[in-house]
């Protein structure tokens, strides 16, 4: 990815990104399939990995719902 013009130019010019495709396989008869298109900085060599960033993506909502409680 490259570097927003209005980025300090001290900053790297481009990030490295892993792209990573999450699709539902079977949802509910009458549900369209939960589809995600992530980008991390966080590695994806291993099935682990790859499950640590899907994890840390559904942890959103929580995250999420706790920040509209707390906010006044």
């Amino acid at each position: 990815m490259r570097r927003p013009g209005s980025s300090p130019s001290d900053k790297p010019k481009t990030l490295s990104v892993n792209v990573v495709y999450v699709r539902e396989v079977a949802p509910p008869a009458d549900q369209q399939p939960v589809e995600w298109i992530l980008a991390t900085t966080e590695p994806v060599d291993t099935a682990n990995q790859l499950l640590a960033v899907v994890d840390s993506y559904r942890a959103r909502w929580l995250i999420e719902q706790y920040f509209k409680a707390v906010e006044p």
